[in-house]
């Protein structure tokens, strides 16, 4: 079959990407090797993060440097989201605000100096002191020094997300091909041809790369140095509770995040490890203890968390770049081959498939992507990880 886009990868930029697209009038195919809630949108806590990192002023110039480069980004992140919530009814996005907050002095002074940055820059943030952060709630732990404060910020229910996405690209005629894992890629001047394990054969003038961690995989079926890790994380959710929580909450001590869903019940996580079982397949192991200790960092922001009862617990794997800067844009030497993946997938989806549906269409970015462009491994993987300036991942 022959299409004009082929997508490989059904997660949030996948398919925002297709929804563009088949708006636009191109024929498309999503391709995943897997049924669509295997992906790591649809298994994501659906945080919507904007601000800098808390540390990202504590470890250097070098580190504050890189994250400058993420502010064009951050900044279209809320209007991005507002932009598909008019395209597609009926998603739950709830923009709570989001905030950050800090119980020692060194956190503190970190936030400040981040929220300078943040201002000079027109992101939106403020400065919270322990006063104000009380009258948000008095649920916080009195032991909050105070915190920065995002107010477009907030999070989108990514099950009913995902599934009325699809609904939509079904009326846009887009088809798919699920659990189909890709096993070759031939890359014309003019075309490109893909084949499954199950010897299905698909014809583009595109292929689009969005299959997150897995993007990996195809790079190296390229031959193309990528510097992509996949991380298994894990997240859990908390029987409902009467406890206000009035924003996204992270906090600068420690990996977590918070949010308070529409049923009352609390999902909590921050980039916690879970255990690699069998990446191929996407399947993740809980680690308790890790749920204990992320619990326990959650009763430190919001005390009344130390009686939660833990509901469920699930998992998945995030796609991280060893330079911590997300990849956006064509392959070197493949110009009809595009991908977007690395920083925080969820928050920039939107804005992901924004930008490579202007690609595709052969329009130049409406953001600046050059400080994201996969050449830029080409040479040479790094040697070093920094995950310290992504935007984070629940």
């Amino acid at each position: 079959m022959k299409y004009d886009v082929v997508i490989l990868g059904g997660g949030i930029v996948g398919l925002s990407s297709a929804l563009h697209l088949s708006d636009l009038g191109y024929s498309c195919i999503v391709i995943d090797s897997f049924d669509l809630k295997k992906s790591a949108s649809y298994n994501t806590a659906g945080g919507i993060y904007i601000q800098l990192q808390s540390q990202v002023t504590l470890l250097g110039k070098n580190i504050t440097d890189q994250s400058l480069k993420l502010i064009p980004l951050a900044k279209e992140i809320y209007p991005s989201w507002l932009r598909l919530k008019e395209r597609i009814s009926g998603i739950n996005f709830e923009r709570t605000g989001g905030i950050i907050v800090a119980s020692a002095e060194n956190e503190m002074q970190g936030l400040v100096d981040k929220n300078k940055i943040e201002q000079d820059y027109q992101l939106g943030t403020s400065v919270l002191d322990a006063q104000e952060v009380q009258k948000l709630s008095s649920d916080f732990s009195k032991e909050i020094l105070g915190a920065t404060f995002m107010p477009d910020e907030g999070y989108c229910e990514p099950h009913n997300l995902i599934e009325l996405i699809v609904e939509q690209l079904k009326k846009n005629k887009v088809k798919f091909a699920l659990h189909s894992r890709v096993q070759n890629m031939t890359l014309g001047s003019s075309s490109v041809t893909l084949e499954t394990v199950h010897n299905e054969v698909y014809h583009g003038d595109f292929l689009l790369l969005s299959a997150g961690c897995q993007n990996a995989d195809l790079l190296n079926q390229l031959n193309i140095n990528h510097g992509l890790y996949s991380l298994p994380i894990q997240m859990f959710s908390t029987k409902p509770s009467p406890i206000n929580i009035p924003a996204l909450t992270r906090y600068a001590g420690n990996k977590l995040s918070v949010k308070k869903m529409l049923n009352n019940s609390v999902w909590i996580g921050g980039g916690w490890p879970a255990q690699q079982q069998n990446a191929q397949n996407l399947e993740v192991g809980i680690i308790s203890e890790n749920i204990k200790s992320n619990l326990k960092c959650a009763a430190q922001v919001y005390p009344k968390l130390s009686h939660a009862k833990v509901n469920r617990a699930w998992g998945g794997y995030a796609a991280w770049t060893q330079d911590g800067l997300p990849i956006i844009g064509p392959c070197p030497n493949h110009p009809r081959v595009f991908l977007a993946c690395g920083g925080n997938g969820f928050s920039l989806g939107p804005l992901y498939a924004e930008l490579l549906s202007e690609l595709i269409q052969g329009k130049e970015s409406s953001i600046n992507i050059s400080h994201f462009l996969l050449s830029r491994f080409e040479q040479s993987e790094c040697s070093e990880t920094v995950d310290s300036i992504c935007l984070p991942h629940d």
